[in-house]
């Protein structure tokens, strides 16, 4: 008995000590199913008028830290983000790096750009087709609703996902439908376009270097919503006065 007592007693302790990973409410749909691995987002935002806008990003992959680099359209220049221990790291030109909680709706605003599927509102995923072959591999396809954040405003779309058999989105469409907004009386329409997701030259490592996930000593790191409320105070303003003026308006959809 005292065997068994002294066995469950282990057990305990050793999955008390197990790491627990920080969930991430925008990214743990979009996770390699690898634990170290690196791939292209290749992102298009095609609007009513048939224009496409496309995005390359770079994603590296380790253990639940994120490294992203977000390129302009003639990749000459490009935005790092940096995810680690539940940390958001944007940084800029001029050698700072504000740090945001992960999970802050601000950080909704950075990832939108690479991942069309982030969104607010999500319904329950619906398989829609099995073993589905897209670019040779099998597949299954998800759809749901939720709202995307277009510049502030959110509109209702449609997503679908394919997921491939290891639990990776490796493609994801998302149909913004046309939304009508009302403010003050005056009218603002966002809509109709589509966003694509696209998974490309997915590789997976034994060993992948942890200095892609580190802090260059050379910036300034800067708590952003510290920093945020110390501008509104030299502003003359107090963090509470900015909840004060909510804006009411009208949403018609389609």
């Amino acid at each position: 008995m005292k065997k068994i007592l002294y066995l469950i007693l282990i057990i305990i302790f050793l999955f008390s000590c197990r790491e627990t990973k920080p969930v991430y409410k925008y990214l743990d749909d979009n996770k390699s199913f690898c634990n170290k691995a690196s791939w292209e987002a290749i992102t298009y935002f095609i609007d009513e008028n048939k224009n496409v806008e496309k995005t390359i990003s770079k994603i590296w992959y380790k253990n639940n830290d994120y490294r992203i680099e977000i390129f302009n359209s003639d990749m000459s220049d490009k935005q790092v983000i940096i995810i680690k221990d539940g940390k958001f790291y944007l940084f800029t030109k001029d050698k700072k790096v504000y740090s945001y909680n992960v999970n802050d709706e601000n950080v909704e605003i950075f990832l939108r750009k690479v991942y069309v599927n982030v969104g607010f509102g999500k319904k329950k995923k619906v398989l829609k087709q099995k073993d589905v072959i897209y670019e040779n591999k099998k597949c299954d396809v998800y759809e749901y609703r939720m709202y995307r954040n277009i510049n502030g405003l959110l509109c209702e779309a449609n997503v679908r996902e394919w997921i491939n058999k290891k639990n990776m989105i490796i493609r994801a469409e998302v149909d913004v439908f046309r939304t009508e907004f009302e403010f003050a009386k005056q009218k603002k329409v966002v809509g109709p376009f589509k966003e694509i997701y696209e998974v490309k030259n997915h590789k997976c490592y034994f060993i992948l270097s942890s200095k892609l996930f580190e802090l260059p000593d050379d910036y300034e790191i800067i708590d952003f919503k510290s920093y945020y409320k110390d501008q509104l105070i030299k502003a003359g303003k107090t963090p509470e006065a900015t909840d004060a003026g909510v804006v009411t308006f009208n949403v018609r959809k389609r």
